[in-house]
């Protein structure tokens, strides 16, 4: 009786033993994959299914804990940032971990406008000095239907998009930049460039048949608070022929 008691003793002790060392070793692997994983990080996903071209708001929105080794450059992580124009480019499925590749801030514009691309030099962007988010108006001079040259005031505070400056051609390569000026291995200065603007349908295609077949197209630089316009007549060569 009590060999039977002494050996249940044992076997008593040694589940304990082996409990505590499962136990010891479950808890050690459990801090090795934290340490592998990282703490948690909150992300912004879908909370319901994003058909393309829908226009993100916020109750399409939720957030999901990833742990910070998995997570990847293109999330969000505050669903505020998604609610400032945001278009979806693809299907969003529900639960999804919105990425910025699936979505579209619409190029910056507004509803009704039309991104529309210009080809620039020094002269015509005010000396390179025409940057993202100024105000310009566009002035064309070209030659009308009687044959005599014509200079006015074709759009009116004209919100400035973006400006990139064109890579040079050939395999002359762009070793580095300057403020907003491009320089050739030889020092050259890139002196072309394109400035992209919001307008409207209607005023998109004036502006490409003028950059068509206009003779130039100058850009001119707006104060931003400079809110009123007064009309400006067109100039011709009367204006300086006339006695």
């Amino acid at each position: 009786m009590q060999e039977r008691k002494r050996r249940g003793w044992i076997l008593t002790i040694v589940a304990i033993v082996l409990a505590f060392i499962t136990g010891s070793l479950f808890f050690s692997y459990l801090n090795r994959l934290e340490r592998i994983i990282g703490d948690q990080v909150t992300v912004v996903a879908a909370a319901e299914s994003i058909p393309a071209r829908t226009q993100i708001s916020p109750e399409m929105l939720t957030v999901q804990e990833i742990p910070r080794n998995f997570v990847h450059d293109s999330y969000f992580f505050n669903p505020q940032d998604l609610t400032i124009g945001y278009v979806a480019l693809a299907d969003i499925e529900e639960g999804q971990i919105i990425q910025r590749n699936l979505l579209d801030a619409n190029a910056g514009l507004e509803p009704g406008f039309r991104a529309v691309a210009l080809n620039t030099d020094l002269v015509s962007s005010v000396g390179g000095n025409v940057r993202p988010g100024n105000r310009v108006d566009v002035i064309v001079s070209y030659t009308n239907e009687e044959n005599n040259p014509r200079t006015e005031v074709l759009l009116e505070d004209v919100k400035v998009l973006a400006v990139n400056n064109l890579l040079p051609s050939g395999d002359e390569a762009v070793p580095g930049i300057v403020g907003a000026n491009r320089f050739l291995p030889s020092g050259q200065l890139i002196k072309d460039g394109v400035v992209t603007l919001s307008l409207r349908p209607e005023d998109s295609t004036r502006l490409v048949f003028m950059s068509n077949f206009g003779a130039e197209i100058r850009l001119v630089i707006r104060r931003l608070d400079e809110l009123d316009s007064r009309p400006v007549d067109p100039i011709t060569m009367d204006e300086f022929t006339d006695p």
